[in-house]
């Protein structure tokens, strides 16, 4: 998974993801320090979207295997009981 913290360092970002300049630091983003415009800009922001929705999605499959092993654990105790 690729690191999606930001930097509070960078003033282009402030630690948002999103440019507030007009140039945006690749710091920002884990690479150098050269200033990016136009299509890398957009690109960079639109990875950075993409990676910060992914990770959120598998949050939520990960949250959602935990509840189905638990309901699993409960069934596999009253089959159990059932058959003693």
């Amino acid at each position: 998974m690729p690191n999606t913290t930001l930097p509070s360092t960078c003033p282009a970002c402030n630690g948002t993801g999103y440019e507030s300049l007009d140039v945006l630091c690749k710091t920002c983003f884990g690479g150098g320090s050269l200033p990016v415009t136009g299509v890398d800009r957009w690109a960079m922001k639109t990875a950075y979207e993409a990676s910060i929705t992914l990770s959120d999605m598998v949050d939520k499959i990960n949250d959602i295997t935990d509840r189905c092993n638990d309901i699993m654990d409960k069934c596999n105790d009253i089959f159990e009981k059932v058959n003693v």
